[in-house]
């Protein structure tokens, strides 16, 4: 994965049909750690994160 990288992707959970409503995740790499931010339709965010060992 080289030193890292920081995307943005449109998201669509399972359970709801059509397009999508704006949620986004935010994934990014960086020194072994993981970090992915799910934003939903109202800018509302979690953050969830694994290390590599």
């Amino acid at each position: 994965m080289g030193d890292g990288f920081d995307l943005t992707l449109p998201w669509q959970p399972p359970e709801k049909g059509g397009t999508g409503d704006g949620e986004r995740l935010s994934v990014g790499y960086a020194k072994n750690t993981l970090t992915i931010r799910h934003v939903n339709a109202s800018g509302s965010m979690t953050i969830h994160t694994a290390t590599r060992a």
